[in-house]
């Protein structure tokens, strides 16, 4: 696990960790004499790539084999002045070649490949202004998917290969007004987002690469349901989308849109960290009174919400995703007033522990919980209690 840390002695630099002590060590002082603040750590085949300033060069792309010695600086792309970078962002690996949006110092921020250390530039919005990329899918057709700017056509569906130059999909809200597509998700044989245009607001679409379609109009007129966390699973594609009344899970089935299931019936549940595990569909939802888990089985759409026992009880905490997928299960930051904030996990049949792995449940709410998740859905929840949010 390669990660960016400060020991006190040289500032932050690049770590990697195998789980030990004695195997938690620094990979490269990048700065001697500062922090090279590592960023944006993206692995392409064997090779890690990031984003760090030696002092020298500025905020530039390096790439490392997890060697001191081969870490090294992988593309120098803005040289027009002494230690001024060119701020890469959203690397992304993509037909074993690294993608990112950086600034030249001419082109403004614009797509950039790197393959080794060699460096490809394209110059999407021509002359010095930004097309600003961003919002990188790696579809497994062989293309790179992105939204980008362009003073004619505004920000718009785009993409790209290592053999094919960028190009525009489609000028979904013509003119120079901006659809702006995000939430990129393959389903179907199709790649599928969130657009708007001015007729039906923000809505669902879909592309087969060469031309694009609206799929629904979930919230019918100009209004927008701004579909969200787009995530297939099984023969649906499910999403967070609003209309008239509230906002819930929706599912997609190849031709219409569904809502799933209310889990606040007399308000928006707000579902968020859609998270697949094998046949279901995990999701940190509200049903008016706490935020809770509930798990969507994919066959039958049965909902089951779940809500931590306690004063105060909810799943959920000041972190980036809430739930965390790991070797089968599902992680989550919970809270009530017996514990405080610890990380649990859902421990399915097909997933049990031995019994000398499991938490200690002292506590009642805790023991009530255990015995709700077994009699209702067949799963528990444990406690990890060296752990925290």
């Amino acid at each position: 696990l390669y990660f960016s840390a400060s020991d006190g002695v040289h500032g932050a630099e690049l770590w990697r960790t195998n789980g030990t002590a004695a195997g938690t060590t620094l990979v490269k002082d990048i700065d001697t004499s500062s922090d090279s603040f590592p960023s944006y750590l993206t692995v392409v085949g064997d090779t890690l790539y990031f984003v760090a300033s030696d002092g020298v060069h500025g905020q530039e792309v390096w790439k490392s084999d997890g060697t001191t010695a081969g870490t090294v600086l992988a593309a120098d792309l803005n040289t027009t002045a002494p230690n001024v970078g060119s701020d890469g962002a959203e690397l992304t690996a993509h037909g074993g070649d690294l993608w990112l949006r950086a600034d030249n110092g001419v082109d403004g921020y614009e797509l950039f490949r790197i393959h080794g250390s060699s460096a490809t530039a394209y110059d999407l919005y021509s002359g010095p202004l930004s097309s600003m990329p961003s919002q990188f899918y790696s579809h497994s057709d062989g293309y790179l998917y992105f939204q980008a700017y362009d003073l004619a056509t505004g920000v718009e569906l785009w993409r790209a290969s290592s053999t094919s130059a960028p190009a525009l999909v489609a000028d979904i809200e013509v003119g120079a007004s901006d659809s702006a597509p995000n939430d990129f998700e393959a389903y179907n044989g199709r790649l599928y987002f969130a657009a708007h245009t001015d007729g039906d607001g923000r809505e669902l679409w879909s592309t087969d690469g060469t031309s694009v379609r609206s799929e629904a109009d979930i919230w019918s007129g100009s209004a927008s349901s701004n579909p969200a966390e787009l995530t297939a699973l099984g023969s649906m594609l499910y999403y967070s989308a609003e209309d008239s009344s509230n906002r819930e899970l929706h599912r997609f089935d190849g031709t219409v849109d569904h809502l799933v299931g209310e889990i606040y019936f007399s308000g928006s549940s707000y579902p968020s960290s859609l998270t697949p595990v094998g046949d279901a569909l995990y999701l940190v939802a509200s049903d008016g009174s706490t935020t809770g888990l509930a798990r969507i089985d994919s066959a039958s759409g049965v909902i089951s919400f779940f809500a931590p026992p306690g004063t105060a009880g909810f799943i959920g905490c000041m972190c980036s995703t809430i739930l965390k997928r790991l070797g089968g299960r599902i992680f989550a930051p919970t809270y009530n007033d017996e514990m405080g904030s610890e990380y649990s996990y859902i421990d399915e049949p097909t997933y049990g522990l031995p019994e000398t792995n499991r938490g200690d449940f002292t506590a009642g709410g805790w023991a009530v919980l255990v015995a709700a998740f077994t009699a209702v859905a067949g799963v528990t929840l444990r406690r990890v209690e060296s752990q925290r949010c």
